[in-house]
């Protein structure tokens, strides 16, 4: 970055935080990196696009131009609120805020701001929508106000944003938990898509057992890739129901 602060970078399949290095007091000295985190494999969501958005955001925040930043804070620590106590919250606040380190400093630093966002894609499902949504919009709100990103940039990023946020970018979801994972034969199955499962013992109470995992839990609460999932399944039990019952009749 021309400015020198911290940014993000991919390599090797994982996100790390990097400095390049002061060329004109340290002429030959590398660039200075730490590893944050392995990226999920299967992922449907163009990580590298995202990471530059963040990296023009990080850029304005370290030239101190993100005017609102207290308030993005606010924003932030409604959702915190949800999983982590009152000093838990003071010490992700401390993390976050704009302070000078030196060059190592800067980048643990950056990496400890980043664990905070991986920490709160690990606790969505404890969040209530209104309050995503809320949260969300805020962003986008600081974004406009001082002008961080043009128009298309907030709105691709605000669109990736929401993605991420009803964790809608895996390629699969697995829509049952593991207790349930032994019905459909794994957790990494296809839900009844194999036609040749009906060569399986499936008789009635197994169909209508699995019919019943869709209906336990709140359908609204689900992402849309997993309703579609759901559908999907449900169509698949009544065409395995009318196929039983097709036999029974033979």
């Amino acid at each position: 970055m021309g400015n020198y602060s911290p940014y993000l970078d991919i390599s090797f399949g994982e996100i790390e935080v990097v400095k390049d290095p002061d060329i004109l007091s340290c002429p030959g000295t590398d660039k200075d990196s730490l590893k944050v985190f392995k990226i999920k494999s299967r992922l449907n969501f163009p990580v590298y696009n995202f990471i530059q958005l963040i990296n023009k955001i990080l850029k304005k925040f370290y030239e101190k131009k993100i005017k609102n930043f207290k308030a993005f804070i606010i924003s932030l620590d409604n959702l915190l609120d949800f999983y982590l106590n009152e000093e838990e919250i003071k010490e992700a606040n401390n993390i976050l805020e704009y302070k000078l380190f030196s060059r190592r400093e800067c980048l643990v630093n950056l990496k400890n701001k980043i664990k905070i966002f991986q920490k709160l894609f690990n606790n969505l499902e404890k969040i209530n929508n209104k309050e995503k949504k809320n949260f969300i919009k805020s962003v986008k709100t600081i974004l406009e106000d001082d002008e961080v990103l043009n128009n298309n940039e907030i709105n691709t990023f605000i669109e990736l944003l929401t993605q991420i946020f009803d964790k809608n970018i895996f390629e699969e979801e697995n829509i049952l938990d593991e207790n349930n994972s032994n019905i459909l034969g794994g957790s990494n199955s296809n839900v009844l898509e194999d036609e040749n499962l009906i060569t399986q013992d499936l008789n009635d109470a197994r169909i209508e057992e699995i019919s019943n995992l869709s209906y336990k839990s709140n359908f609204s609460s689900y992402s849309k890739n997993s309703q579609h999932q759901i559908r999907k399944m449900e169509k698949e039990i009544e065409r395995l129901k009318k196929l039983i019952k097709s036999n029974k009749n033979d």
